[in-house]
């Protein structure tokens, strides 16, 4: 009983979502790869005008989308700062906000988080022409670091523009904190090194595959099916390497849990810098 709740809940959060973006004229989503669970949003966006950004290129949805923002993985603070001070009505903001704003360091948010002045200026020009635009938020936002000031920001968009927010996350609303400062974005956190994403919402587990590209494998010197191990979450993972030739880039994919009934959701940024070292049989 307890289960057929709980999937009916699942299905009527996952209803309201796709009604949300099937009466949008323009959808941005940051934060989600849907190469998870969250598949069922790319699904539901049909002829409309789709922003992407993340920085994990999903081929599976390349055909819908209309502009790719790919950004630093650990940067979405800064993403979320620009996006706001260029899709927000500013002038309708309290005088804090709009000094906030003023004092932005445009330059180098957009230089540590690799995004182009360009490439926003392009969303903004697209979504000045929408009359019900959407912004869907994901795991990767809710789990960040800095998930209170991505809030703050989020929330001063919506109140400032006429752009609606989602989020994915449903066990943190993405708009809760909604009346404290906006907080300076002082640094950036940078990911060097073998760098995994966990795209579910739920931890993996011994059942779980690393997907990797050919990049992937070339760079940290592993081929198709070697066992590995790496530290993810506090916990080691033995897992094995998967190629998957339609991957690019220098992130693995990791896989979740699949079993609901034994699921954890993932309190932490989903993406994860380790040593990934192969393991004897």
């Amino acid at each position: 009983m307890q289960n057929t709740i709980k999937n009916s809940t699942l299905q009527t959060y996952r209803d309201a979502i796709v009604d949300r973006v099937g009466s949008s004229d323009a959808v941005l989503c940051i934060g989600e790869s849907f190469f998870g669970e969250n598949s069922f949003v790319a699904d539901a966006i049909q002829g409309i005008n789709f922003v992407y950004c993340h920085p994990v290129e999903n081929y599976k949805i390349a055909s819908k989308i209309d502009l790719f923002l790919k950004y630093e993985t650990g940067s979405e603070e800064g993403v979320v700062a620009l996006l706001t001070s260029t899709l927000s009505h500013k002038e309708s903001m309290p005088q804090a906000c709009q000094e906030y704003f003023l004092d932005l360091d445009i330059g180098y948010l957009s230089s540590e988080s690799n995004v182009g002045e360009e490439e926003i200026e392009a969303i903004g020009k697209q979504f000045a022409l929408a009359k019900a635009p959407l912004i869907v938020v994901g795991k990767d936002l809710c789990n960040h670091p800095q998930a209170d000031n991505i809030v703050r920001l989020l929330t001063c968009l919506e109140q400032h523009s006429n752009i609606q927010i989602v989020s994915l996350c449903q066990n943190k609303g993405a708009l809760e904190d909604k009346n404290k400062d906006l907080e300076e974005i002082s640094r950036i956190e940078e990911f060097n090194g073998s760098v995994i994403y966990c795209i579910n919402s739920y931890l993996p587990t011994a059942k779980s595959k690393l997907f990797c590209s050919l990049q992937f494998l070339t760079a940290f010197k592993l081929q198709q099916g070697d066992p590995v191990e790496f530290e993810c979450f506090g916990a080691t993972l033995k897992t094995e390497v998967v190629y998957d030739e339609n991957l690019k880039g220098t992130i693995g994919l990791l896989t979740g849990e699949s079993a609901e009934e034994t699921r954890t959701t993932i309190q932490n940024y989903p993406f994860v810098q380790t040593k990934i070292e192969k393991r004897d049989v």
